[in-house]
């Protein structure tokens, strides 16, 4: 080969190869270094001299509670020839601060851009530190961006006030600052089994909380019961989270470390009164992101609302051979009126959103005819023998995992709801794997299902049913459908790709060019009813079957339902969702 043929073959390369992936050990630990004369008793020189070393291992390093300005220093200096890029604490002000906020952050990697900021809030004795939260940009040596965002909020269980208004002005630092892939870590002061986690992750805007993503265990961060330095019950309130919006991190692990003492002494059995959280992650070009598979779709639908000719021919080719066991499997039933294709994009974005937060499932998409019947009540019948291959399917995928522990849950909406109840009628024996089922309903219909649900025996261990109200203006525009186009009419072909917003103004269009109906007081309150969704919140009343309870669960905002007729791929209705598949 001549030269310049060798040299165009090195260039080729060169610029062809993704550059690899650069793996990533980050660190959140609280670690209990409290100021003299308070700190005078909890045995920081035995416990500082293994936390000093211990931590080296990892590349970023988030600490809270490092209040003794004396340590802090002696720390810094111990780390600068392996972590040389150092933001310590916000800077004391005068006045009722007596102490720094203690955190700081330790870094093999330059950091290219930071800013601190201290909580306007606080309340008992946080009320004299300087408690708040630093915002770091560190790039990595091929140039390659992360941030990390620190924080020690309020501590206190009576706290709830102060501590949400933290993390809110958290949350604003934030989205200020965050260019790319962006690391929530530290105490938060937060449990993960109260409702106050939701409102954080809220407002944080649900990012990924890796340690629930890959477990299930507790994963307490405190433990008074095993820990004499912590005291209290068992609670998990130290996180790292990632909002990863280009899917630019892999994560490969993410553990609590108790990091126990080498030589303790008396009651410091552990190097803090906090356990830490660690993640080892890598992060990637966004050309290299992980590109989410399409869901699998099953149809029991041969076209024009006609079923085939029984479940067992059903093709489930596809499923099965993409089909992995050492997975979970999710399965979606959409609802009333709704198109193959619109189904199976419903699907897919729901797909996305899950896997960010969940890790991976096997996603299954099924799909039944109801998608241009106007007759609600054919829906129902259609439905209802849906539920024969809904079953069916169900069954099948069971028997792929064979002895395997692995469980199936399904998610359904609407009057995909009632196929999900005739599936639930069937033998139980033959649902051996249920996992947990989610069913979202229109709020007029709740005693309807309700009673559905209690007199079904074959309830899966954890079923949960959401009512949407203020869900009214669907009604109004199916009634306007009727309207239009007869009860027993079908909706135009063209109609059937198009979203709410876009079906409202083709109807205004007909409405203009129809002369024999007076449907201007009828629009009205179409038009009202839209109005309505979109400025209120839709409330979820969420009800465990499992137990027979009904509760409340949470608000959630409704102008993607009126543009989309699914209130099921609305976020915080995810992640609802997510939580429960997270918890035993």
């Amino acid at each position: 080969m001549k030269w310049y043929k060798a040299l165009l073959v090195v260039l080729m390369l060169s610029f062809t190869v993704p550059a690899a992936a650069e793996e990533v050990k980050l660190l959140a630990y609280n670690v209990y270094l409290r100021p003299d004369p308070v700190g005078w008793f909890d045995y920081k020189a035995e416990r500082f001299a293994e936390l000093s070393e211990a931590v080296r291992s990892y590349d970023v390093v988030g600490l809270c509670e490092v209040f003794d300005n004396k340590l802090r220093k002696e720390w810094t200096e111990l780390l600068s020839d392996t972590h040389p890029h150092v933001i310590q604490p916000p800077k004391r002000q005068q006045g009722r601060h007596v102490v720094n906020g203690g955190i700081m952050i330790f870094s093999r990697y330059p950091i290219v851009f930071h800013e601190k900021i201290i909580y306007r809030k606080a309340n008992n004795w946080d009320y004299f530190s300087d408690k708040g939260a630093i915002f770091a940009r560190i790039e990595l040596p091929s140039g390659k961006q992360f941030e990390v965002v620190l924080t020690h909020a309020q501590a206190g269980r009576d706290y709830h006030v102060e501590r949400k208004t933290q993390l809110e002005q958290m949350q604003e630092l934030v989205k200020k600052n965050s260019t790319g892939p962006t690391f929530l870590m530290g105490d938060f002061n937060v449990r993960d089994a109260f409702d106050e986690y939701n409102v954080m992750l809220d407002i944080f805007q649900h990012p990924r909380d890796l340690f629930r993503t890959l477990h299930k265990s507790p994963g307490y961060t405190t433990n008074g019961q095993e820990n004499p330095l912590s005291g209290g019950k068992p609670k998990r309130i130290d996180y790292i989270f990632l909002n990863d919006p280009d899917n630019e991190v892999r994560v490969k692990q993410c553990l609590v470390n108790k990091f126990p003492m080498k030589n303790p002494v008396e009651d410091a059995k552990f190097m803090s009164d906090h356990y830490a959280v660690q993640t080892t992650v890598e992060i990637v070009d966004p050309a290299q992101a992980f590109d989410y598979p399409q869901v699998n779709m099953v149809t029991c639908d041969k076209g024009n609302n006609k079923f085939v000719d029984s479940p067992a021919d059903m093709d489930l080719s596809n499923v099965q051979s993409d089909f992995d066991p050492q997975l979970d499997t999710i399965v979606m039933v959409h609802g009333f009126f709704n198109t193959f294709d619109s189904a199976k994009d419903s699907y897919t974005a729901i797909n996305k959103v899950m896997q960010t937060k969940t890790g991976k499932y096997n996603y299954v998409g099924f799909s039944w005819p109801c998608n241009i019947v106007l007759d609600f009540g054919k829906g129902m019948k259609h439905a209802n023998k849906a539920g024969e291959y809904l079953s069916h399917l169900l069954t099948e995928i069971s028997g792929w995992y064979g002895s395997d522990e692995r469980r199936v849950h399904v998610m359904s909406s609407s009057l995909g709801n009632r196929v999900t109840f005739s599936a639930l009628k069937q033998n139980s024996s033959r649902f051996i794997k249920w996992g947990q089922c989610f069913n979202f309903c229109p709020g007029v219909h709740q005693d309807v299902y309700l009673n559905e649900f209690k007199g079904t025996n074959n309830i899966p261990q954890k079923n949960w049913i959401f009512f949407a109200k203020n869900d009214f203006v669907l009604g109004y525009l199916y009634a306007a459908y009727h309207w239009l186009f007869g009860r027993d009419g079908e909706i135009p072909q063209e109609w059937q790709q198009l979203n709410g917003e876009e079906r409202i103004a083709k109807m205004r269009e007909l409405w203009e060019n129809k002369d024999n109906r007076s449907l201007n007081a009828f629009e009205s309150k179409v038009v009202e009813a839209i109005a309505r969704a979109q400025k209120n919140a839709m409330g979820l009343v969420g009800a465990d079957l499992g137990q027979r309870t009904v509760e409340n669960v949470v608000n959630i905002e409704v102008t993607d339902m009126v543009k989309t007729h699914s209130y099921w791929k609305n976020p915080k209705v995810l992640n609802i969702v997510i939580n429960k598949l997270q918890t035993k």
